[in-house]
């Protein structure tokens, strides 16, 4: 269901912030289905009132060698202020990985990403990968089953659907987030970089609920009245992670 696919990864992205968002195609040259993703991510952008997103597609010869370094050059070149992409596969997203470690472009920070199709390529990255996850077995084993049907004179299906889902991939969530950020702040406490600590919920102006975690951490030039010290606010919602200044 590449209409659907599509249309959940601009409701993921957008639920996240996003609101400059745009579609890397491998292949909207070619009559495929595929291209359906785009339509359903204009869809969800034009229902939940965010501006029309872009969209790159790729050269043959970059789909065919499954090499897309001049795209993903292109993108951030053309468009600098993109906040959320959207990959027709995740060879192109694993490129953009590359790119963005390469001009510190912080992912999920600054640029947040979903690639198509789950492959190994997903769980690999670093950091790994949110995508889209196809059955490839299932469709695989109703493609063979549906050649043996009709060649046994079988009347099968011109078309099939098969289900898509938004494959997350966070490195800590909920309480497994508290332990880490508990034993990272109790560390800096024993070699005195860190003042104190505290934990507390918090809502944002949505009314979303929210865990934070806040620290305080003395910088170089800080006294010993406190003088020139930051606050760091570790934050999590909606499933991903945070650190910003607490003012």
């Amino acid at each position: 269901d590449n209409y659907y696919g599509g249309y959940i990864a601009a409701e993921h992205l957008i639920a996240r912030g996003c609101r400059r968002l745009l579609y890397v195609s491998g292949s909207a040259h070619l009559d495929m289905d595929a291209n359906k993703r785009y339509l359903g991510f204009q869809d969800a952008c034009r229902r939940l009132s965010v501006d029309k997103p872009s969209a790159v597609d790729a050269a043959e010869r970059q789909f065919v060698r499954m090499d897309y370094q001049e795209t993903v050059a292109e993108i951030f070149r053309n468009h600098p202020d993109v906040d959320g992409i959207l990959c027709s596969n995740d060879v192109i997203a694993a490129e953009i990985i590359q790119y963005c470690r390469r001009h510190e472009i912080d992912i999920p920070g600054r640029l947040k990403l979903i690639g198509y199709d789950d492959t190994r390529f997903a769980s690999l990255c670093s950091p790994q990968l949110t995508t889209i996850h196809q059955p490839v077995e299932d469709i695989c084993r109703y493609a063979v089953e549906s050649i043996l049907h009709a060649s046994s004179g079988w009347v099968v299906p011109t078309c099939a659907v098969f289900p898509v889902t938004l494959v997350t991939r966070d490195h800590l969530t909920g309480s497994a987030l508290d332990a880490a950020l508990h034993h990272a702040l109790q560390n800096l406490l024993l070699t005195g970089q860190i003042e104190g600590q505290h934990g507390q919920n918090a809502h944002d102006q949505t009314g979303h609920h929210r865990r934070v975690v806040v620290g305080v951490l003395r910088a170089e030039h800080a006294d010993h009245h406190g003088q020139g010290a930051h606050v760091l606010r570790v934050e999590e919602q909606a499933g991903e992670q945070v650190v910003v200044p607490h003012a």
